[in-house]
């Protein structure tokens, strides 16, 4: 099912109730995740945030993301630009780099898929984030407002 709320004569969806992540008692909405995420690093074609089982949090956020053509990034540059709209507990504990995402032939995101690839070790280790990184400057301001609107529901 879907996670929705109603605030003034407005239906704002949040995310899909199977993609929410429990981490540390606190729920992340992936889709909030991957927006921040998407907004901070104009270098990613895509994202897909997704939790990973983890022994102290229960599940912790982690995102496959695929880097636009001639960029250059690195774990260490995409979470921390990120921390501008996302709370601390909210940024990924690890990044992994795919060329493209799988999807279905009709182009939807095949989440499941990612998570099994995960969980196999298809993608290298993740890169841990570093969290004390400046916040770059670089994110169109669409995309910020983007943001800022879905936040202020």
């Amino acid at each position: 099912g879907d996670l929705a709320y109603f605030s003034r004569n407005h239906l704002f969806f949040v995310d899909r109730v199977k993609d929410m992540i429990k981490s540390g008692g606190e729920n992340v909405y992936s889709l909030e995740v991957e927006m921040g995420l998407l907004a901070a690093n104009p270098g990613l074609a895509e994202v897909s945030v997704i939790g990973v089982p983890d022994e102290r949090w229960g599940e912790a956020v982690n995102a496959v993301v695929a880097p636009r053509s001639g960029a250059d990034l690195t774990a260490e540059r995409v979470t921390p630009t990120a921390r501008h709209y996302l709370g601390g507990y909210k940024l990924p504990k690890g990044i992994h780099f795919a060329g493209e995402l799988p999807k279905t032939v009709s182009g939807k995101l095949l989440k499941t898929r990612l998570r099994e690839m995960v969980a196999g070790g298809h993608f290298d280790q993740p890169a841990p984030t570093s969290p004390a990184a400046p916040i770059a400057d670089g994110a169109s301001q669409d995309a910020q407002a983007a943001m800022e609107g879905s936040a202020s529901g």
